[in-house]
């Protein structure tokens, strides 16, 4: 694996994710394979690919906080891993937090 930066992808996948419908963003977080558990030493996370889903995912938790888009929370953590070498999914919550508070 290269050197990665998660905040440049995750900013890259915010433009991505930015022009999409709320339909259109659901369906993309619902194409995505679920994400390995690192806490079992899982191989994938050795692999960009897994990375690069991890860090689409903290940008779509980040665009259902803004838009309130409540019904996008679940797909979103079916697809979470419990873990990751950079301990990120720690910050999956926030976006879904904000998006269904009163």
């Amino acid at each position: 694996m290269d050197e990665r930066v998660p905040a440049d992808a995750i900013r890259r996948h915010r433009e991505v994710i930015g022009p999409l419908s709320d339909d259109e963003l659901i369906a993309r977080i619902e194409t995505l394979e679920p994400l390995p558990d690192a806490d079992n030493g899982d191989p994938a996370w050795l692999e960009d690919a897994t990375w690069d889903r991890a860090e689409f995912l903290l940008a779509a938790a980040d665009a259902i906080g803004e838009r309130r888009l409540v019904r996008a929370i679940a797909p979103l953590f079916e697809r979470a891993a419990l873990g990751d070498g950079n301990e990120m999914m720690q910050g999956l919550r926030h976006g879904p937090e904000r998006g269904s508070s009163p």
